[in-house]
């Protein structure tokens, strides 16, 4: 090339306005290879942008829905013969030379800053790495070639932003978002393959003109005030640093309609949410829907309040207002979520306040949880609830008991951790690791419960009945469970006035079951009041068990 010629083989210079003939120095040769591979560099990416700008007039670039480049449709067969392909690249003579001179003039200042000036030595300054040039370079040519997508808002007005368009075949993506928490950053992780809706815009209006099943990908940054109504199949998925905030006024972010919904990756933090309502909600049909891999976080109600069909997995809920989670109806998963420290607005936690409650479901699965530091009860089962099953949960340092089964029926609750549980609610047996209260036909096997309120205790009151049956205290089976008590007490109350619960008719029994016990002298209670060890054996309870 001719700045590479020029760098190269210089022969001759002039000082000091004398005419002197020298030979080339180690700067001028050093200069001239640097030069020479930047001048090669930038004309194989002249070529290759050329080719890319002819090929990019096929490509649709319309609002909407990130965009793939439309399929060439096939010429006939009389135009086949002459017909070069939109994807290859023919250069003219007019074509090299004007490259040429584009790359003359955009390799110039290189030049001048490799050069420096000149030392008393006459060895020339630290030049620039050819590389860190050749990188501006391309970053110029970039911005040069970007796009923009826009997303329609409610109003009709059109927000856009620039979508950078790399002319490499390879990118490297690099950039970073700031998170709600000051200073902090976290990599932008870029989701394709949707409809893009950039800070500014309008996710409802982005819903509103499209139809029912497509994906909107929501772009990193602080999506302020939105609130969402989806249509059936609608997916929303986060960017990482993709924030909802409803700046404490906006009452919910999602729901009130949309079968088969998902809800992924966002934080969505501060929305004005009321008492027994959601952030992200049922109601209105929205059923089937999959909520997971968010955070949920300081906003007022509850967090996530699930209904039929709903799966709930992998979120972090905390720091809401009155409950984390809360599900009424068939077939709900709440699964490998961590929700904690729920209940800041100080709710009353015997009414309905803390990590979870649900009520009137059916099948309900509550797997692979991490409770903790609730205020009030941490897994909380309250009315009309049939074939529940609990298992798997970490339920920890909760103010109410750790899993509180309540005036519901059938249900399994097995294989969990409960430590730490109940030392807000001191009354009666009410701040047990695990309390039954009310509900025919559980089965508590499997777990660990040690150094709650109370260990593991069922309680019978008058709580009438409803369309599942009665609400008595029958056929409790706390078997094979390991419980650690230093304070507190097991077993079973009741304030009706009747034996009954005590009977063998109503069934209900421990036995296989590891205790360790602190120093107190009476850590059970059957028959009316508090028993000792001994008294607890000699009504036929635990009979095949241990004490350490």
């Amino acid at each position: 090339m001719i700045l590479g010629s020029r760098g190269r083989h210089r022969a001759s210079r002039t000082r000091k306005g004398r005419g002197l003939h020298m030979k080339p120095t180690v700067r001028d040769q050093k200069v001239g290879d640097r030069l020479g591979r930047i001048s090669m560099a930038m004309l194989v990416l002249a070529l290759f942008a050329v080719g890319v700008s002819r090929f990019g007039s096929s490509v649709d670039r319309s609002v909407g829905p990130l965009v793939q480049p439309k399929t060439p449709s096939t010429p006939s067969s009389s135009a086949a013969a002459t017909q070069r392909p939109e994807s290859s690249v023919a250069l003219s003579t007019t074509d090299v030379q004007a490259l040429a001179r584009t790359e003359y003039q955009v390799l110039l200042p290189v030049l001048e800053k490799s050069r420096g000036p000149a030392s008393d030595s006459g060895e020339a300054a630290p030049a620039t790495d050819s590389t860190e040039a050749l990188s501006s370079s391309t970053s110029a040519a970039s911005k040069q070639t970007s796009s923009t997508v826009g997303v329609t808002s409610t109003t009709g007005a059109t927000t856009t932003a620039a979508l950078s368009s790399s002319t490499s075949t390879t990118t490297a993506a690099s950039s970073s978002t700031s998170t709600s928490t000051p200073g902090a950053t976290v990599p932008v992780s870029v989701v394709s393959g949707g409809v893009a809706v950039f800070p500014g815009g309008s996710i409802q209006g982005a819903v509103d003109s499209h139809s029912a099943g497509t994906t909107f990908v929501i772009k990193a940054g602080v999506h302020k005030r939105q609130s969402v109504v989806p249509k059936d199949g609608d997916v929303f998925v986060g960017e990482s640093g993709a924030v909802l905030s409803g700046e404490g006024v906006t009452e919910f972010a999602f729901g009130a309609g949309g079968v088969g919904v998902t809800v992924r990756g966002l934080v969505i933090e501060k929305y004005a949410t009321p008492t027994q309502q959601g952030v992200i909600r049922a109601g209105g049909g929205a059923k089937d829907w999959v909520v997971e891999g968010n955070e949920v976080r300081y906003n007022g109600g509850t967090g996530i309040r699930a209904g039929s069909g709903w799966r709930v997995s992998g979120n972090f809920v905390h720091h809401n207002g009155q409950l984390g989670v809360f599900a009424a109806g068939g077939g709900v998963v709440i699964e490998d979520n961590e929700i904690a420290f729920n209940n800041t607005e100080n709710v009353s936690s015997h009414w309905e306040a803390g990590g979870t409650k649900f009520v009137h479901t059916v099948n309900l699965v509550v797997r692979g949880n991490y409770v903790h530091d609730n205020k009030g009860p941490g897994l909380w089962t309250d009315g009309h609830n049939i074939y529940t099953l609990y298992e798997n949960n970490r339920v920890i340092d909760n103010f109410g008991p750790g899993i509180d089964h309540e005036i519901s029926h059938d249900a399994v609750i097995r294989n969990n951790v409960v430590e730490g549980n109940g030392f807000g609610w001191t009354g009666w047996v009410d701040g047990a690791g695990i309390l039954v209260a009310n509900s025919p036909n559980v089965e508590v096997y499997g777990n660990t419960v040690r150094f709650n309120n109370d260990g593991i205790a069922g309680i019978h009151a008058d709580r009438g009945s409803d369309e599942l049956g009665a609400r008595e205290l029958k056929n409790l089976w706390v078997h094979d469970n390991v419980i650690v008590m230093n304070v507190g007490q097991s077993g079973v109350v009741t304030n009706t006035g009747s034996g009954d619960v005590f009977s063998a008719a109503w069934n209900n029994r421990f036995d296989r079951n590891t205790y360790t016990l602190g120093s107190e002298p009476k850590y059970y209670r059957w028959g009316g009041g508090s028993i000792t060890t001994d008294q607890w054996k000699a009504y036929g309870q635990d009979p095949h068990s241990t004490w350490k």
